[in-house]
Formats: C-alpha cells, sequence, structure tokens
C-alpha cells in the first residue's frame, strides 16, 4: 500500500528502507486513511535523503531509527508540511484556501493584492503544486487555468492557520475580487458570495447576494433552496418594506409548492 500511494520512482526506492517498526506504527496511526499515508511518504520524503535512509536502515544511526516522526492525526501531519514552507508560499496558500478549493491565479493574485508586486506568484504556486498541496485543474478561463488543492482536509487545515481578523479581510477582499473578475458571468457566483461576504462582515453585499442567490433559484424552479435564502435575507433586512417585499415571493414559492396552509398562516 506505502509503494502504491508514492509518486516517483527514488520514493519508491526510498520506502524500501523504511525501518520495520515504522511501517508498523504508520498502519497503526493511519488506520487505513490513505491521505495520511500519502501525506506521510511526503513528509517522510522531504525530509530524508536515500543515503541516510540507508544508515537508517542498517541501524547506525539507532536514535534516529527509533525517532522517524509519525504524527497522531493527519491535522497534525499536514501542519508538519506547511512548517517546511516558506514564509511567503504559506502566505500563498493561506489566501488561496480562503477563495476556496479552486481558484485561478489572478483571482489570487487579486485576493492577495499582489497584482503590481514583484512577488514570483507562478514560481510559488509551481513550488506548492510540485510539494502536492495544490494541482493544476483542467479548468480554464480565458487565458487562466484553474487550481486545486489536492484535497479538502489540506485546505481545511491551511485555513486554520490563518487568524480570525486576517480572515475577516480575507473573505472581503475575495468576493469583492470575484465581483470584478467574473462580472460577465457573476450570476454563477451568488452563493459563493454570499458566503465570503458574509465572513468578511460586509452585511450590505451579503443581504444583496442573498436576494439574488433566492431569485436565481427561484427562476430555475429550485424552490427549497429559494426559500432557503430568502429565510436568510428575512433575518437579516431591516426595511419594513424591503422585508415585505421578500416575504412576498417567499408566499408565492410556498403555494407553487403546496404549502397553503402555511403559507395563510403568515
Amino acid at each position: 500500500i506505502l509503494r502504491s500511494k508514492n509518486e516517483n520512482k527514488t520514493g519508491k526506492e526510498n520506502l524500501k528502507l523504511i525501518p520495520d517498526e515504522t511501517i508498523k506504527l504508520l498502519t497503526e496511526r493511519s488506520e487505513g486513511n490513505p491521505l495520511f499515508i500519502q501525506e506521510w511518504i511526503r513528509m517522510f520524503g522531504d525530509r530524508y535523503t536515500s543515503e541516510e535512509l540507508r544508515q537508517i536502515k542498517s541501524s547506525r544511526l539507532r536514535s534516529e531509527r527509533e525517532n522517524i516522526e509519525i504524527p497522531g492525526s493527519i491535522n497534525l501531519l499536514i501542519n508538519k508540511r506547511l512548517e517546511r514552507l516558506s514564509g511567503n508560499e504559506l502566505s500563498i496558500l493561506q489566501y488561496a484556501s480562503v477563495i476556496g478549493n479552486e481558484f485561478t491565479d489572478t483571482l489570487l493574485k487579486k485576493t492577495a493584492k499582489l497584482l503590481s508586486d514583484e512577488t514570483d506568484i507562478g514560481g510559488v504556486l509551481k513550488k506548492l503544486t510540485e510539494n502536492k498541496f495544490i494541482r493544476k485543474s483542467d479548468k480554464t478561463f480565458g487565458s487562466d487555468r484553474y487550481y486545486e488543492f489536492h484535497h479538502d482536509v489540506i485546505r481545511e487545515v491551511v485555513y486554520e492557520t490563518i487568524p480570525e481578523d486576517n480572515r475577516k479581510i480575507i473573505h472581503k477582499t475575495a468576493g469583492e475580487a470575484i465581483e470584478n473578475i467574473f462580472h460577465g458571468r457573476i450570476e454563477q457566483y451568488y452563493y459563493v458570495l454570499c458566503e465570503h461576504f458574509e465572513k468578511g462582515g460586509a452585511e450590505e453585499k451579503m443581504t444583496e447576494y442573498l436576494e439574488k442567490a433566492g431569485d436565481s433559484y427561484t427562476e430555475n424552479f429550485e424552490n427549497e433552496k429559494a426559500i432557503e435564502y430568502y429565510d436568510k435575507l428575512l433575518k437579516l433586512e431591516k426595511d419594513k418594506s424591503k422585508k415585505f417585499e421578500v416575504l412576498f415571493k417567499k408566499l408565492n414559492i410556498m403555494k407553487l409548492i403546496g404549502q397553503w396552509n402555511e403559507s395563510a398562516s403568515i
């Protein structure tokens, strides 16, 4: 299993040099989780050269052999890998984690406010791709290529490394960047914008997109989702006339889907 999860020839050769007791402990701690095994292999490959492994295997570095690190959880394991990144690489990865599981390089630049910066974002993305934090997607937007996280858990762990106040600022900036870049097809991003502006504390923008999302779902006959978004908006809307307008939209859907008694009581 270990060898099948490794991506390159050198890595596979190195795996032959892993002490048996290490494999036994890895099996116990991973509980068969393929992501845990993959991430440990990557951490292991980053830490040891082939020559060091040969010495460990032959017990010439017995203390090292007994202390090959296997963190107790997948989160700790990913954090150990994050510690090996440069400050710039980690920062870019954090911005990407706020944007979402997928992002374009231009969206990342705009969110991180690097459009006029000398940062070689292409080089950083290449390094993060080589280290298997992210990968290139088949999707494109114009000349922009989409990237995506290798796994949702990696994105979640990276996201948790960002201080809460910083997250709030980045979410708002990401929402504004999406508005700017994807304005020609903004209706595809209503849900995402609701989330970014909610987490970014931009209430006015959030209410705007909650209504637009509700209207869009209504037009596409996704009635339950439309009601969900209108309900969120009703909790936030302070203007009474606007609130009545939204409530009326909701009541029309309820009658359409046969919720006569509930709509009558409202």
